[in-house]
């Protein structure tokens, strides 16, 4: 499998549509590239697309559903990812998507399909049968591409810490030689079915039983010539009873027929007598349908004679109003308002009310900006007072918070120190379990070890079985917005306790301000009184005295305007009565012509009434319906009528079929017998040919017996000589979950594999050699040290440099071994390579170039600058604006998302 151009959209700080081809000259001139960047610019990100478009799925965030999507970029509405791939000779395309519903609110099922790269024809479009069939063509699942293939941050010793079985199924999908596997099972699943044929065989052969020699043939066939005979003559007796029975029952049927139909014949009759009222109320409201149009007219002329009479009588009232009106404005306003003008200017000596009030006026000005100066001051002095009781309220709470800012940071840091403490002894107790007698201490490098014992009890069971290096992160972090929050809660209490100062020296000074102009106050609201008993207003606070002088002059301009609109009244309401007086004139004349008219109408429609039978216009308006309630009854009546004579014709015609039936008088015997008969009958008849049939089958299965006991042992003879190879075959290879030859296949495989692991190790390092371990079936590694007197360390023991090496040498030769099933000409490797020293590093990438040489492409995320120093091939990924990043390089294009 070969990795030959990507395509991804909108996937993390990746925005925007970006391809990368991998079969650009460069990428294959070289063989080796590195992807560059700082840390967190979306590297990794390249690789995610590639795990996305063939699994659907990538190692740091799993499946991708329409439930959870976390890879597509910020303020995007869509995304995916495409790869083109080689694999079997043939190229394809893998893509992956997924949007947003037109609404924007909901994410939609991701799209998974599978197409020919040359033909476009599509394979699957389904996401599980797609994945399944990237799986069959690649030959590797997810798990085992991560392995393999694509070897991510964190887990480049992914194929090193697998266990024995993960490593078999890795090396049977990546070489083909799981058919081993299959091959031992199928043997031994050959030889369980062979077993069981024979044992079949035998059993089949025992259980025959013997032939049954108590009659003879010739007895057998004269016996079921008898029960021929005896069968024909019942079957005539079953006709003759069958055809009486179907007679019987036909008449009983008519009959019942017949008595329903009287019954519903009764029941309508019933309904008719029902609808008699119904019939009345139909028949008059008929004859009052004649007489609507008159009625209507009618109404509408009682109507016009109401509104006219209503009209007079109104026109009188206003006449009367208006006279009373006039009346009261005459007799009791005038004299009043006069009255009331008169007093309220006598106290005026040598002045006119307009003189006194512009004089008095401007002394109250003069009054009203002291009074609002005074005002202003008190209102900023409550305002001050307020403010210190604020500066005070705030200062103690900044000092309430200080102490709890205080008292959290003294928690974080003791939780802090405890953490640290754990992880130390945590630390400690892992190093003492991986103690062994005769291994020297990595701490002071004894042998000899007697006080090996268990201290996991001593750690806090906060802490057990978890991971120390998060929680001492966390605690760290803890403390830090501790310490973050106490230095706030010292700015803040600084500030506080200087506001309070200040808002203090405000409020002394406003209160001797306010004291001063209280005084010069008091003095002028008593001058100012007296002025104003001259108008005869007892003011009781100053501060209404302008209010109440405005008041004043307002009196004297509003009672002057009343007297004017009194008079102006009392000529409109003269004016009034003359109209009215007119208008009643003529409405009285018409009211007369028109009772006239009315007389004669009301004279007419009782003879219309009396015409159509109405005793008089009560009984008319009871006899009028709604047109939907008389079609309603002119409905039911006609159905009564249809129904009833349905009925009797349907009488008629029954009656007459039960004539005809009973005239055949086919049996006097009642039903129950007839029945009885019949099934008596049936019942010898079934009996005699079971009889029959057990003598014919005896006759055959003597015939039959021999023979098959005759061919069961012939049977067997084969079958027995057919088990003998198989469990031959069996105790060689055979086994039940295929183990027995796949274990031997794999130890020649990971022999292979170490064997090229090896060459790489002595290129890179020479300090090491991986082995296999024969206690484990040979599928278990260990390291060989030279450097240390040729020791053998287990994988587990070695360190992150060490494992790190290892890991690229074993990555490296299994992608040197092909098989029948998946090839792998693409490595991708993520970061990993910063644990490594300049030599080693050198020597790493000099490894990488052998197996470039071989026709494979290898891709490296990687930071580290030696490492790009040294590569020509690079892709760029650069950091932009609000976590945004681009890419530049060898085969790179860009089209920006909309």
């Amino acid at each position: 499998m070969k990795i030959l151009g990507i395509s991804l959209k909108n996937l993390n700080s990746l925005r925007g549509q970006w391809t990368i081809d991998l079969s650009n000259k460069i990428f294959e001139n070289d063989g080796i590239f590195a992807i560059t960047g700082p840390t967190g610019a979306g590297k990794t990100t390249i690789f995610d697309a590639i795990c996305l478009a063939l699994y659907g799925q990538t190692p740091r965030l799993g499946a991708i559903t329409e439930n959870k999507n976390e890879i597509m970029s910020r303020k995007t509405r869509e995304c995916f990812a495409k790869v083109i791939f080689e694999a079997n000779d043939k190229k394809f395309i893998s893509s992956w998507a997924q949007h947003f519903s037109k609404t924007g609110k909901k994410l939609q099922t991701p799209k998974h399909v599978l197409s020919d790269y040359k033909t476009g024809e599509i394979f699957s479009d389904k996401t599980t049968e797609t994945r399944k069939k990237i799986e069959e063509l690649i030959g590797l699942d997810f798990k085992r591409f991560r392995q393999a293939v694509m070897l991510e941050q964190g887990g480049f010793d992914a194929f090193l810490k697998a266990d024995k079985n993960e490593r078999a199924q890795i090396l049977e999908l990546l070489t083909g030689t799981e058919i081993y596997s299959k091959i031992s099972m199928l043997v031994y699943e050959q030889f369980l079915n062979e077993r069981e044929k024979l044992r079949n065989i035998i059993f089949l052969r025992d259980s025959k039983m013997p032939l049954n020699n108590s009659q003879s043939e010739t007895e057998i066939l004269d016996a079921i010539e008898k029960i021929k005979k005896s069968c024909e003559e019942i079957k005539t007796q079953r006709n003759d009873s069958q055809k009486s029975l179907d007679w019987l029952r036909g008449v009983l049927k008519l009959e019942n027929e017949l008595r329903e139909i009287l019954h519903e014949i009764s029941k309508l009759e019933t309904r008719r007598e029902n609808f008699i009222f119904n019939s009345r109320r139909l028949e008059a409201a008929q004859r009052a349908a004649a007489l609507l149009v008159d009625f209507s007219n009618l109404t509408a002329q009682r109507e016009n004679y109401k509104k006219i009479c209503s009209r007079v009588k109104k026109l009188e009232n206003d006449i009367a109003t208006a006279s009373e009106l006039i009346s009261e404005i005459e007799n009791q306003q005038l004299p009043g308002l006069q009255s009331a003008l008169n007093e309220l200017t006598k106290n005026l000596l040598d002045a006119s009310p307009e003189e006194f009030y512009a004089r008095s006026k401007e002394r109250m000005s003069m009054f009203s900006v002291l009074a609002i100066d005074k005002r202003n001051i008190e209102i900023n002095k409550d305002r001050a007072n307020k403010d210190f009781e604020q500066a005070q309220f705030l200062l103690k709470a900044a000092e309430d918070n200080q102490a709890a800012a205080q008292d959290a940071y003294n928690k974080a840091l003791d939780d802090y120190e405890r953490i640290t403490s754990l992880r130390a002894e945590a630390i400690f107790e892992a190093e003492r379990k991986k103690l062994r007698p005769g291994l020297p201490c990595p701490i002071c490098g004894a042998t000899e070890h007697p006080r090996i014992f268990n201290h996991a009890e001593k750690i806090t069971s906060d802490f057990r079985n978890k991971n120390f290096d998060d929680a001492l992160k966390l605690a760290r972090d803890k403390l830090t917005a501790a310490r973050r929050k106490l230095d706030e809660a010292n700015k803040r209490l600084n500030l506080e306790r200087a506001n309070e100062s200040a808002a203090r020296t405000r409020l002394d000074n406003l209160v001797t301000q306010f004291n001063n102009l209280s005084k010069k106050y008091e003095a002028d609201k008593i001058e100012i009184s007296n002025l104003m008993n001259k108008i005869g207003v007892s003011v009781k606070v100053v501060q209404e005295i302008i209010p109440a002088l405005e008041n004043w002059r307002a009196k004297i301009k509003n009672l002057n305007e009343e007297i004017k609109r009194a008079q102006e009244r009392r000529e409109f309401f003269n004016a009034k009565i003359s109209d009215n007086k007119n208008s009643l004139s003529q409405e009285r004349s018409e009211l007369a012509a028109l009772k006239h008219e009315l007389e004669e109408a009301e004279a007419e429609f009782q003879n219309k009434l009396r015409e159509k039978n109405f005793d008089n216009e009560d009984a008319f308006r009871a006899s009028i319906l709604e047109q939907e309630e008389i079609e309603r009854l002119l409905r039911l009546k006609n159905e009564i009528e249809n129904e009833q004579t349905r009925l009797i014709g349907i009488k008629d015609n029954t009656a007459a079929k039960l004539e005809i039936e009973k005239s055949k008088n086919l049996t006097s015997k009642p039903l129950d017998q007839l029945e009885l008969e019949i099934k008596n009958l049936e019942k010898k008849f079934n009996d005699l040919l079971r009889q029959s049939l057990s003598f014919e089958h005896e006759l055959e299965d003597r015939k039959k017996l021999q023979a098959e006991i005759a061919e069961l042992n012939h049977q067997y003879e084969i079958q027995e000589k057919i088990f003998s190879n198989w469990a031959a075959l069996n105790e060689l290879i055979g086994s039940a979950k295929g183990d027995k030859f796949r274990v031997f296949a794999q130890k020649i495989t990971l022999s292979m594999m170490i064997e090229l692991a090896n060459a790489q190790l002595e290129r890179m390092s020479g300090r090491y050699v991986l082995m296999a371990r024969p206690e484990s079936e040979g599928l278990e590694l260990s390291v060989l040290d030279k450097e240390q007197a040729g020791e053998i360390r287990p994988t587990e023991n070695l360190s992150g440099g060490e494992k790190f090496i290892i890991s690229l040498a074993l990555a490296l030769g299994l992608s040197q071994i092909s098989g029948k099933k998946s090839r792998i000409d693409s490595l991708f490797l993520d970061e990993g390579f910063g644990s490594l020293d300049d030599e080693a590093l050198s020597m790493a990438l000099e490894a990488l170039g052998e197996v470039r040489r071989s026709g494979r492409m290898i891709g490296i995320i990687s930071h580290v600058q030696a490492l790009r120093e040294r590569i020509a091939a690079q892709i760029n990924v650069i950091p932009q604006r609000e976590g945004v990043s681009i890419i530049e390089g060898p085969g790179v294009s860009y089209r920006k998302s909309t």
